[in-house]
């Protein structure tokens, strides 16, 4: 059953990116190009507890119903487990980091809802916040760290409740995506970091980059 879905999960990216270069790609060409700029406070599983974090996307719509572009999530959790490390205090901070392909497969003025598949890698970092360790920033101190590589389909939904200059707006933002993580662990499981994200928040999209580029004279 995995590898059936793994299967369907390829297909869809690879049809994705190819949406670019069908006859219908070539028809919408003329139509008004966006960026999409979305802030999403997330809830997701780590290791059988809830984890609150955040996501970052951003998104260039080539034609009028796809999207592709950029995927950011962070997100963390303090544990009990010390997965027999020797930790006073184990946190669990998620990182990833990747990209994302849409399709709008309902789009109005105001009302969108979509498919996606995120392609992204990341790392599960089991820490001690006990003990503080300098990065860019003083964090707790990585104890052990897992690196996966991750799929996640997901739907979403937007509304558009604020329109601005230059076919811009403000969109309410709702996502739903399921992780599949590949890879090999230093502590917990796979199927620990497998499961349900769930998101709500703020996108700004609608940038017209035709008129933009008109205005700038860099179409020129």
């Amino acid at each position: 059953m995995k590898s059936t879905t793994l299967c369907l999960l390829v297909l869809f990216q690879f049809m994705a990116s190819a949406y670019g270069q069908t006859g219908d790609g070539l028809k919408t060409a003329a139509a008004p190009k966006e960026f999409a700029v979305e802030l999403n406070a997330i809830q997701t599983s780590l290791v059988s507890h809830k984890a609150g974090g955040i996501n970052f996307n951003f998104k260039y719509f080539p034609h009028k119903r796809f999207a592709t572009g950029a995927y950011l999530l962070f997100s963390a959790r303090q544990m009990r487990d010390t997965f027999t490390y020797s930790i006073a205090r184990p946190i669990i901070q998620f990182y990833e980091g990747g990209w994302t392909n849409q399709y709008n497969f309902l789009q109005t003025s105001r009302v969108r809802m979509d498919i996606n598949l995120v392609n992204a890698f990341s790392q599960a970092r089991l820490g001690d916040n006990a003990i503080k360790e300098k990065q860019h920033k003083y964090a707790p101190k990585e104890v052990a760290s897992n690196y996966f590589y991750i799929l996640e389909p997901g739907t979403g939904f937007s509304y558009k409740f604020l329109s601005g200059k230059d076919n811009t707006g403000l969109w309410l933002h709702a996502m739903v995506n399921y992780r599949f993580v590949f890879g090999n662990c230093k502590y917990a499981t796979t199927k620990d970091f497998t499961g349900w994200l769930f998101g709500i928040g703020i996108a700004v999209n609608g940038f017209d980059v035709d008129k933009l580029d008109a205005k700038t004279g860099a179409g020129k």
